[in-house]
């Protein structure tokens, strides 16, 4: 479970916490991004290394590789870096309580987000926290994590590839 992996990072003494999908592939820059975006968004949230197509805030033909955006607006877990003690704010919420009744929980502790009524998995706490706390996430413009997950015969309403298939090798 992420959040109680999330709670036994937090309770070490790491500088930075880092999940990765089992499904995503890294580039070879993947942690040293992080690193750098961290320390120039010292009050981030967290950063994300994927490209996320459903942010509004994204601007779609950015192509440089130091470019990345914040927002405030969603969050994903798909390729996340969090320094160490960010994740206070969402371990407490990694209880009996919220596993028990997640819909529940969240609806109850939260229930003016914008997302009351639905979103109840742990990127939906998350994003619950986000809010709640008026922060923002650090995202990538160009790509350091891709989710191969999304393709395939076992996702048939998922997102077809387009494009070649060198490319998307690449």
């Amino acid at each position: 479970n992420t959040l109680e992996a999330y709670k036994e990072a937090y309770a070490t003494d790491a500088r930075f916490v880092y999940l990765i999908e089992d499904d995503c592939l890294v580039t070879e820059d993947y942690f040293r991004w992080h690193e750098a975006v961290q320390e120039k968004e010292p009050t981030a949230m967290c950063s994300v290394g994927y490209r996320c197509s459903r942010n509004d805030d994204a601007y779609k033909d950015i192509t440089d590789p130091a470019a990345y955006f914040v927002s405030a607006r969603d969050f994903a877990s798909i390729g996340v870096c969090w320094k160490r003690e960010r994740l206070e704010l969402v371990v407490e919420h990694a209880t009996p309580k919220y596993y028990g009744n997640m819909g529940g929980y969240l609806d109850a502790r939260f229930p003016e987000d914008v997302y009351s009524g639905w979103y109840h998995e742990q990127d939906g706490a998350i994003m619950r926290v986000l809010h709640e706390q008026k922060s923002f996430v650090v995202w990538a413009y160009v790509p350091r994590i891709f989710h191969v997950g999304n393709i395939g015969y076992h996702r048939p309403q998922g997102r077809r590839a387009d494009g070649q298939l060198k490319d998307k090798i690449a």
